[in-house]
């Protein structure tokens, strides 16, 4: 909770709105991750998938 009121303290809000903010954000980015995923699941089940050398240039590109 130390967290929470220093950055409320921080950006002159109330521990509410800082809480309000983080929920309706963790909201968004769970609904983009659940529609990425239902995307993902459309593609394979159309066959639609990475090649080996496409996803070796990934995993090398990130490594």
């Amino acid at each position: 909770m130390k967290q929470l009121d220093k950055l409320a303290d921080r950006m002159d809000r109330s521990r509410n709105y800082v809480v309000n903010q983080a929920i309706d954000q963790l909201l968004d980015v769970h609904a983009w991750q659940v529609e990425r995923t239902k995307e993902g699941i459309k593609a394979a089940d159309e066959g639609r998938f990475a090649s080996d050398a496409e996803m070796k240039r990934i995993f090398n590109k990130y490594r």
